[in-house]
């Protein structure tokens, strides 16, 4: 993006992205993922090529509209051409596929942020360039959109993403966790927490805040928590119930 004075690579200026749907299976064994994300945006000008910020493993296919799309990649980028053109002010949504090992992004100034494999999981931040080592996107802050996660991981995990836990699902020994914010963010603030522990429900201002406790640190967590402003409930002796209970 041309008047992005800090990162001019970032984004594309065709379009103003609207939500992203990620849905994302993790295995900690291999700490590989296989992993979706579905981009709703609006076309701003005449658009014949579609350019997201992805960083991550390897795409199998992406479509535009449900149609497929051809595609390339290189310095950062996912190109995509849709089958059509689109006209301005044309609402329209590409699914990216894709699996394997994200990794980590180094800055122009040496640092890192991106995915992180822990001992017993993962943890992707992505301030300032670190989103799209996991997710295709517009990676401008000034294009802000909803965000959905569906995080899928073994039962002895927990999975833990920006917003309001919408619900839990179990079967065939994994765990789908449900997360939405649906006011718009910028895409740096995306987040994934995954692994052991407990999640505990606490609340801020009335709404509900969570935090992922690493069993290691339970018992020298707790007088920590409890000095928190927003840490209302005390500690949960049963925090899963509480997470099953929680429905938007």
């Amino acid at each position: 993006m041309a008047d992005e004075p800090f990162f001019p690579h970032l984004g594309d200026r065709g379009y103003n992205a609207r939500s992203y749907h990620v849905r994302l299976g993790f295995r900690p064994g291999r700490g590989t993922i296989a992993a979706s994300t579905t981009m709703e945006a609006t076309a701003r000008g005449a658009v014949s090529r579609i350019s997201l910020d992805f960083a991550g493993p390897r795409v199998s296919a992406v479509t535009v509209d449900g149609e497929p799309a051809r595609f390339s990649r290189g310095g950062d980028k996912l190109r995509v051409r849709p089958a059509q053109g689109i006209v301005p002010g044309e609402a329209f949504t590409v699914a990216v596929h894709y699996a394997g090992t994200p990794h980590k992004i180094t800055d122009p100034d040496g640092s890192q942020e991106g995915w992180y494999r822990t001992d017993d999981g993962a943890l992707a931040v992505g301030e300032p360039l670190g989103t799209p080592a996991w997710i295709p996107c517009d990676n401008v802050p000034a294009d802000k959109a909803s965000f959905r996660f569906d995080l899928t991981v073994p039962a002895s995990l927990k999975a833990v993403a920006n917003g309001r836990l919408l619900r839990r699902a179990k079967g065939d020994g994994r765990t789908t966790y449900s997360w939405s914010e649906p006011k718009p963010m910028s895409t740096y603030l995306a987040l994934a927490n995954i692994g052991r522990g407990k999640l505990v429900r606490s609340s801020v201002a009335g709404k509900p805040a969570w935090t992922l406790v690493d069993p290691r640190l339970d018992r020298r967590s707790r007088d920590a928590l409890a000095a928190l402003p927003h840490f209302e409930s005390g500690w949960p002796d049963d925090s899963e119930a509480r997470v099953d209970n929680d429905k938007a």
